[in-house]
């Protein structure tokens, strides 16, 4: 840069100045405690991200938790000798009277029982605990209820580990209602304890009729002495043997209404 100026005698001064270095280039300035300060690069300032991350929360366990807040423990309350022993109406609800009383004298101090769900279905009193503490709560008060009639040999299991049940489809050249049906297979074979069955699923056409039911085991392994076949009026009719299922997986509400009603 130069600098132009008139001096005392009226004439023209030309100098060369220095060049000054723009503060903007300055790598570094100097702070209040004397030391340099370093420059950013780029427009932006430290951002939180380089704070370290908080640890992510258990969603396992969470998970765990709200599905069994939902869905529940499902416990069976059976005879220890199920299914060949099973509980009637009378037997269920001597045993759900039991278990409210227990329920309204159970401690203050204590975590209270909390069901979801109960039901006197096929030979037994299934009930869904709403956590863990209840099902162990559930356990104990059966434990302790002792014999309550003649022969009561009650257990609390977990409904994965009741007992399964032969399941066997069959197609009935008759139209008549379930328990004609039934009644004849027990007639002509006497094996057969067809009273000690829960029936699945029932489908009728104009001359026929398909039943899916599951039996005793001693039932199906009469059946399998001969080869799936059973006398049925002037012939025989042939079963086929279904995959195993838990007798209380898909308990009927109303077994009648699955029946519908057919000309003899």
């Amino acid at each position: 840069m130069f600098l132009i100026q008139f001096n005392e005698g009226g004439n023209l001064d030309v100098r060369e100045t220095s060049k000054k270095t723009p503060t903007s280039q300055v790598k570094g300035t100097v702070g209040c405690s004397g030391g340099a300060e370093r420059r950013h690069s780029g427009s932006s300032t430290p951002s939180l991200d380089k704070q370290q991350p908080k640890k992510p929360r258990n969603t396992q366990v969470q998970t765990g938790i709200f599905k069994e807040a939902v869905t529940g423990i499902k416990m069976a309350i059976i005879h220890r000798h199920h299914p060949d022993v099973k509980l009637d109406q009378t037997q269920t609800d001597i045993i759900q009277t039991k278990l409210l009383t227990a329920v309204d004298v159970n401690p203050s101090g204590e975590i209270p029982p909390q069901f979801l769900y109960s039901k006197s279905a096929q030979g037994l009193f299934w009930i869904t605990c709403t956590n863990e503490s209840t099902r162990d709560w559930l356990v104990r008060t059966i434990s302790g209820l002792g014999e309550r009639w003649e022969g009561a040999e009650l257990t609390v299991v977990d409904l994965k580990d009741l007992s399964k049940r032969p399941r066997v489809l069959v197609h009935i050249p008759d139209i008549s209602e379930v328990i004609t049906v039934l009644a004849r297979l027990k007639k002509q074979n006497p094996e057969l304890h067809t009273s000690d069955r829960s029936i699945m699923s029932r489908k009728v056409t104009e001359k026929e009729q398909t039943l899916a039911f599951s039996m005793d085991s001693d039932s199906h392994k009469a059946l399998a002495r001969s080869n799936l076949k059973a006398f049925w009026g002037l012939g025989r009719i042939i079963f086929r043997a279904l995959k195993e299922v838990k007798e209380v997986k898909k308990p009927l509400e109303n077994e009648s209404s699955t029946s519908k009603s057919s000309p003899q």
